[in-house]
């Protein structure tokens, strides 16, 4: 705050924040498992159609919670199946353009033939901004519901990004996917993503090679280590 006032000429003095250590920052590494799945969409459909559009428009596109919110329509093509986020709505100050899948089409689509096309938002609301901003309560609520603990909004991108490495997209394709502007963001989410399948390929290669020794050695291992322990 203080360097930022410096620059402005707001203020001339010393920085007294100088020398101070700043807390460790950990990144979040929560995302949706695979057995959290079932009571998420469970629980998902028993809540209020807008704030279920916006939680599935949030998981399937990996868009950011504030870009999902403030979705307009005339940055949606509904007939080629575009939806183009502005530079100054995107938080690296780059539009981004996202080609939206049949699930994504089929909400907007719904959405669109609904009240709600005569609306400059996706997602309309009385707020001063005109679109939904407030949606913690009702998360809250639905995190109850499903009996799931610890995940944010912003866990529904990180969890696309980790679904999208275990089954087998690389680092460009999440990279563009999230619209990361530095590639190390997007390689920690792929190291830590690329754990379950780090896990399979070793279990394929332990299985292949205890299948190319357990004709002699590894039955005859058994054997012997039977006999020590015994």
């Amino acid at each position: 705050m203080y360097n930022k006032a410096k620059m402005w000429r707001l203020y001339q003095g010393v920085n007294p924040a100088v020398g101070i250590t700043p807390f460790e920052e950990r990144s979040r590494e929560r995302v949706l498992q695979a057995d959290e799945f079932e009571r998420f969409f469970a629980a998902l459909d028993l809540e209020e159609e807008t704030f279920r559009d916006f939680v599935m428009l949030t998981l399937l596109t990996g868009a950011r919670k504030s870009n999902v919110l403030s979705m307009r329509w005339d940055n949606l093509n509904l007939k080629s199946g575009t939806w183009t986020i502005p530079a100054e709505q995107s938080k690296n100050s780059q539009s981004q353009l996202i080609v939206l899948t049949e699930a994504e089409m089929e909400i907007l689509q719904r959405r669109n033939d609904s009240e709600s096309k005569h609306d400059i938002f996706v997602f309309p609301s009385n707020s001063r901004f005109g679109h939904l901003t407030d949606v913690k309560h009702s998360w809250s609520s639905f995190l109850k519901r499903a009996n799931i603990k610890d995940l944010h909004i912003h866990d529904l991108r990180r969890s696309l990004a980790s679904w999208m490495a275990s089954t087998g997209a690389n680092v460009s394709v999440i990279r563009s996917a999230l619209h990361h502007k530095d590639v190390k963001t997007t390689l920690t989410v792929y190291a830590r993503a690329n754990r379950q399948a780090e896990l399979a390929a070793r279990q394929i290669a332990q299985r292949t090679m205890m299948e190319l020794g357990k004709a002699e050695s590894v039955v005859a291992l058994k054997r012997k280590t039977a006999a020590v322990e015994f």
